[in-house]
């Protein structure tokens, strides 16, 4: 049929034809092996800000932003018109709080590379976690893209995986490729084997948290492994304090009925020593 809504293009300074709307359906056009493609025609007397917004409103009432392109979109319209016009203006069709940090934090993201975005696309980023790795050296950010990119985790693990190596870096005073490094990290990442990329990422969390917290992952080994002899029914359950602040325990004991747990309080208060 052709195309049915002609693009939209202008001038630029260089007297050069550039779409306004339609770039997708030139493209398409070319590659048809279309001669001749009717268009309608910006004046040259409108701005580039004009012509962006024209663009906006059109793409804004059939397509779904994802978080990157409205990062890159704010960025760009931060650029042509005032904050005050953005927030009052676009915003709230991009379903972005007018007012707070979150313009400046979208502008940092629209930064970020375009392997960076594509996670994002894809659900492997959230925007907070993107956020974080705005503030790292282009090498360190290509270095953790590169093993989302291998581990495939989904968006949550991420936000955590990340979030560990950047904090065990901080910790150590040291840049993220030598928390990488790490002889048992590297020797866990140059393992090539049927292992799925679920199974990898949890495997990576534990080194982290080994290497982070290598006294109370100890300690928690130690109790597993205590627990694990005694042999308990399974509806009981034992418990250390958080992060193991003293040498108490929680004991949980389920029971079917009000009367059992009647009867078994009396058995627990008839200890010698129980308070």
């Amino acid at each position: 049929m052709g195309i049915i809504h002609r693009p939209l293009v202008q001038k630029d300074q260089k007297r050069k034809w550039i779409p306004v709307l339609g770039r997708r359906r030139l493209l398409a056009a070319l590659e048809l092996g279309f001669n001749v493609i009717e268009a309608d025609i910006l004046e040259d007397s409108y701005s580039i800000a004009v012509g962006y917004e024209v663009a906006f409103w059109d793409n804004i009432s059939h397509r779904q932003f994802e978080a990157p392109t409205k990062a890159v979109v704010v960025c760009r319209m931060v650029q042509l018109f005032s904050r005050e016009e953005v927030a009052a203006r676009f915003l709230p069709a991009l379903g972005i709080p007018p007012y707070g940090p979150r313009i400046e934090a979208l502008c940092r993201i629209a930064m970020l590379g375009h392997d960076i975005h594509s996670l994002m696309a894809l659900g492997r980023l959230n925007e907070k976690t993107a956020l974080l790795l705005t503030y790292l050296a282009p090498d360190e950010r290509r270095v953790i893209t590169d093993l989302i990119k291998r581990l495939s985790p989904n968006m949550n693990k991420s936000a955590e995986l990340i979030a560990s190596i950047l904090d065990l870096a901080r910790y150590r005073g040291c840049p993220v490729q030598e928390v990488l490094n790490a002889p048992e990290i590297k020797e866990f990442l140059g393992v090539t084997g049927s292992s799925s990329c679920s199974a990898m990422t949890d495997t990576l969390r534990s080194v982290l948290r080994n290497l982070r917290y290598p006294d109370l992952c100890l300690a928690e080994a130690r109790f597993s492994e205590w627990l694990m002899a005694q042999g308990l029914p399974r509806n009981i359950n034992v418990r250390p304090t958080q992060a193991f602040e003293d040498t108490s325990c929680i004991v949980e004991i389920r029971v079917e009925s009000s009367e059992k747990a009647t009867d078994l309080i009396g058995k627990i208060m008839g200890i010698e020593g129980t308070e």
